[in-house]
């Protein structure tokens, strides 16, 4: 379960007390903040596209033809991502 996100009693009266400028150069670090918190935890999920063709091989209906099909298209998004 992820962890609660929230702000302190002492961080709200702070942001009560910011002019417009202020806030908005909060709000772009709290974001900043979360994007990078996200994109950290993104990186440490390395999932192969051999884990890929695994989970989709044992899926009810997904023939050899339709898995290779759909791993095609998976190495391909691989091979543009490593460019």
């Amino acid at each position: 379960m992820a962890k609660k996100v929230g702000i302190t009693r002492q961080q709200y009266k702070d942001i009560k007390k910011k002019d417009h400028q202020q806030m908005n150069a909060f709000l772009i670090r709290f974001w900043q903040d979360g994007y990078n918190d996200g994109l950290a935890a993104a990186k440490k999920v390395n999932i192969s596209p051999a884990d890929i063709e695994n989970a989709i091989s044992g899926i009810k209906g997904m023939g050899e033809t339709k898995v290779k099909a759909v791993m095609q298209r998976i190495y391909k998004l691989y091979e543009e991502a490593a460019k």
